[in-house]
């Protein structure tokens, strides 16, 4: 781009000293607009793009890196500003040679700013009307690039295969190199290891980009060490110091050294590198990576005590960084699993979320931290409960009640009509007393009892809890001895609550995975016999080889099947008798009116008796107003009931009339006729089974069903 300004320049002065004819005046003005815009606009937005991308790229080192970056806003202040300069010389010098560079700069910018459709918008206006641009082939490399940004990853492999085919036959090593990096970075996000090796090798080759060269080298390093392949993981790592000078990758290239040898349990060499970084100044900026690796080093070893100072060190000196986060996940771990302090490694599960932890570490974390968080909830429940327990079995002691002072009895005095009448009403005082004590005490003993059952209640709440214990212990934990205490328990103080099943379930798992087959079928049996009515039945059925027993709530359904097959077979009347019982049966359940509704759908439908249908559905309505299924007819109970107001209201025209006329012979003969016509509807009305008061269909008479056919 810089080249092409200086050309520009030139070329221009040459062309307006040498061409002078009147046949060159209009390439002159041209070459006069291109000078103009060049200097009034082209230049500042080249100046200013220029300055943004060099910001960018010391901003974004890492050409490999999952986390998401976003430029400063200084930097996006100035793509902007490209942008709108640009746009000006799109607006209003079209006729300029530099349009195809104005578009790429926009093009570029926009996706600097992650604006990627746009960016794609001005990349595809590029290629489609300037073919020859020298811009070209690289804007379909950025167009390919912006795919890769969004969800179109495949399509993006594909632009940029085709796109380094194409540069590969121009010769261009600039959009070779720049391709193969690409596709580099896609292969880095899927962790697709043998691509990122077959690419990397490619890539080497072609690129003349050092710094580049040695990120690739320190890539392929570790694609190597995750196939295991840890020679080779070696070799690349040894090359990136060959191709850069930058610290970072210096530093970084040995410590995966040191890692690589330590899993090959070649600890000195390991130390070595090691020693190495720490005491080596220009690394001082990445000290707290080798001591956290120190701290892997010794326990990989052995040596825990050792590598428990290092993540300590860690933690203490850079508790805010990426390393102090890891170092926590670690003394978290050792925390949970070796002391079994569960509380002091939430602690620092939870510390270490607070931290730029990697993704892969976080989501650990995150699990870890929940089921943590469950277990301290769990048991601040139960010693909560537990609390309650005490209280309520201790008997309760009035305070306030004093006791009645006793006295001796003075038999000298027994004479004395003074000390006979303060004895006298000694005793009554205190026979008032002892009165009221034992009154207090009923009471008390009353409600002493009250609270033994409340108490009661709290166990089995307790045992709830202790159940969602041992399954956290059994399931998230993987630890089923610690789980074992609390299902015996919870048996033998338990055997018949609602969530006893579940427990002995779990209780014959667990001798079942530690080889005792005998006492797991014994638990299994117990279930089958004192818990049939329950889904784990089913599968207790299964292991036993047991016949699986049909479950209440399975039962309704069954019923409901046969009734259905009964109207597919044409057997309504035998249908509706099923149905019936069903709706009887089943009068807490969804069953009831499911079975109702079909019982008028069969009046309405099968029948064609309308009147018993709306019997039925009528009744559905008052039963069960908000159901589903009562919606499913509201509509029709709405229709036949204006039918029936329009029927009355033309009766009692037709009544009026007769009453304001002398009847004729032929009306005479008409209504005859119409309650003639009545009687039988109302006959075989009464000869079809509807509904009498108590919700039953009674079938008195199989109703003739020839005149409706």
């Amino acid at each position: 781009m810089k080249m092409k300004k200086n050309i520009l320049l030139i070329l221009f002065l040459i062309q307006l000293f040498i061409l002078n004819s009147c046949s060159v005046t209009n390439y002159i003005k041209r070459g006069f607009e291109n000078f103009t815009t060049y200097f009034n606009i082209y230049y500042n937005a080249a100046k200013i793009f220029d300055e943004a991308e060099r910001e960018l790229n010391l901003q974004q080192k890492d050409l490999f890196t999952t986390k998401v970056f976003t430029p400063g806003g200084n930097v996006t202040n100035k793509f902007v500003q490209v942008i709108e300069k640009c746009s000006k010389i799109l607006q209003y010098h079209s006729n300029s040679s530099l349009v195809d560079d104005a578009l790429f700069m926009i093009g570029k910018s926009y996706y600097y700013q992650k604006e990627y459709p746009s960016a794609i918008r001005k990349f595809t206006e590029l290629i489609t009307n300037f073919p020859e641009s020298d811009y070209y082939l690289e804007s379909k490399f950025w167009i390919a690039r912006s795919y890769a940004q969004g969800i179109e990853i495949e399509k993006s492999l594909s632009l940029l295969n085709d796109v380094y085919l194409e540069a590969k036959n121009k010769k261009n090593k600039k959009v070779m190199s720049n391709s193969l990096l690409e596709i580099l970075k896609i292969y880095f996000k899927k962790n697709d290891h043998d691509g990122i090796i077959n690419i990397g090798n490619e890539f080497v080759k072609v690129s003349k980009d050092k710094n580049a060269i040695a990120q690739v080298y320190l890539l392929m390093g570790t694609s190597y060490a995750k196939l295991g392949q840890l020679d080779k993981a070696i070799e690349n790592y040894q090359k990136v110091k060959k191709y850069t000078s930058d610290f970072y990758y210096q530093f970084k290239s040995q410590l995966e050294l040191a890692k690589i040898f330590r899993e090959k349990n070649e600890f000195e060499e390991s130390k070595k590198i090691l020693d190495y970084l720490s005491k080596e100044t220009l690394f001082n900026e990445y000290k707290d990576y080798t001591e956290l690796e120190y701290g892997y080093l010794y326990l990989s070893t052995g040596d825990t005590s050792e590598a428990l100072k290092y993540f300590i060190k860690v933690d203490t000196s850079y508790s805010s960084k990426e390393t102090g986060g890891i170092a926590q996940y670690e003394l978290a771990g050792y925390l949970e699993n070796v002391i079994g302090n569960l509380d002091s490694a939430k602690f620092y599960y939870d510390k270490s979320l607070r931290t730029q932890i990697p993704d892969d570490i976080k989501k650990i974390v995150q699990t870890k931290s929940s089921i943590l968080n469950r277990y301290k909830n769990l048991w601040t429940g139960i010693t909560n409960l537990e609390k309650q327990i005490t209280l309520l079995k201790t008997f309760p002691v009035d305070s306030t009640y004093q006791k009645f002072h006793e006295i001796e009895i003075d038999s000298a005095m027994l004479s004395d009509s003074a000390y006979l009448a303060d004895l006298e009403q000694y005793f009554e005082e205190k026979r008032i007393a002892d009165s009221l004590y034992a009154i207090k005490l009923q009471q008390d003993s009353l409600r002493y009892k009250e609270n033994l059952k409340t108490a009661d209640s709290i166990e089995v709440n307790i045992a709830r809890l202790k159940f969602d214990l041992a399954s956290l212990f059994m399931v998230d934990y993987n630890k089923p001895d610690s789980a074992y205490r609390y299902l015996k328990e919870i048996v033998d103080k338990f055997p018949d609550k609602d969530f006893s099943e579940r427990t002995y379930y779990a209780l014959a798992n667990y001798y079942s995975s530690i080889g005792e087959k005998e006492k797991s079928d014994s638990l299994f049996r117990i279930i089958y016999d004192r818990f049939a009515d329950s889904e784990i039945s089913k599968i207790v059925s299964k292991k036993l080889g047991l016949m699986t027993r049909i479950l209440k709530n399975d039962q309704p359904e069954i019923e409901y099947r046969e009734a259905e097959i009964l109207i597919e077979q044409e057997k309504y009347h035998e249908a509706l008798k099923k149905l019936d019982s069903i709706y009887n049966k089943y009068q807490n359940t969804d069953y009831a009116p499911k079975s109702l509704l079909m019982i008028g759908y069969v009046y309405e439908n099968k029948l064609k008796m309308y009147d018993s249908a709306y019997s039925v559905y009528k009744r559905l309505k008052e039963k069960f107003p908000a159901s589903l299924y009562t919606q499913r007819i509201n509509s029709k109970l709405i229709a036949y009931e204006s039918e029936l107001q329009r029927k009355a209201q033309e009766k009692n025209l037709k009544t009026d009339s007769l009453n304001s006329n002398e009847p004729g012979k032929e009306l005479n003969e008409k209504n005859n006729l119409e309650l003639d016509n009545d009687e039988e509807k109302l006959q075989e009305l009464k000869e079809a089974p509807q509904f009498n008061k108590d919700s039953k269909i009674i079938e008195e008479k199989k109703p003739d069903l020839r005149r409706r056919r």
